[in-house]
């Protein structure tokens, strides 16, 4: 009697780190690897969704920053207004159309549309540089942030239209890792927006 065969071990062995979401990923991204077209755009398009909640809470803060402007002797007051102005001129409905963008191209990658998300990511690179022509916010901090998180999104958009024309796992990689970062910027920006309001 002989005694049973064992498995045959992997050609090419695994890391036990093979499959662990890259560092910075929000938590349940897992990488984008190369592979059909439909799982590559819905892990893509989880990292804009969550980034989305970081533009609304941007736009909430700015919004509920202009309730102390009735307050008088503290300095808050003052920037208060001002970010106020700047939300109300146009800050406020540029934040609204990369929420828009972000939200669309979340839609098309669940639906594994890489023409639609690239579309979206088309419009996003357009609402991006839309806000960064437009003024700066009047809070040092919160527009250094802002920057950021405009400058990572930009990244992000480029990246997604490269990786949706070519179904190039890598570079929607790279744009979920610049979409990580824009999210990070815009946490700070709502955490100085929450302490100014």
């Amino acid at each position: 009697m002989q005694p049973a065969a064992l498995p045959p071990l992997p050609v090419h062995p695994a890391s036990p780190l093979a499959y662990a979401p890259p560092a910075g990923l929000p938590v349940g991204h897992e990488p984008i690897r190369k592979r059909s077209v439909g799982p590559v755009l819905l892990a893509a398009a989880a990292a804009f969704v969550v980034v989305t909640g970081g533009v609304v809470a941007i736009g909430n803060l700015a919004r509920d920053s202009s309730t102390v402007a009735g307050q008088t002797g503290a300095p808050a007051v003052s920037t208060s207004d001002r970010i106020a102005g700047w939300r109300d001129g146009g800050g406020l409905s540029r934040m609204q159309a990369i929420q828009d963008d972000l939200a669309s191209i979340g839609d098309a990658g669940a639906r594994t549309d890489p023409d639609d998300m690239n579309t979206a990511c088309r419009s996003l690179q357009r609402d991006i540089a839309a806000a960064q022509a437009y003024d700066p916010v009047p809070d040092a901090q919160v527009q250094s942030s802002w920057a950021g998180a405009l400058t990572h999104g930009a990244r992000a958009a480029t990246y997604c239209i490269a990786g949706t024309e070519q179904l190039d796992a890598d570079m929607l990689n790279r744009s979920a890792d610049e979409l990580t970062e824009m999210g990070r910027d815009l946490d700070d920006g709502a955490a100085r927006l929450g302490a100014i309001a």
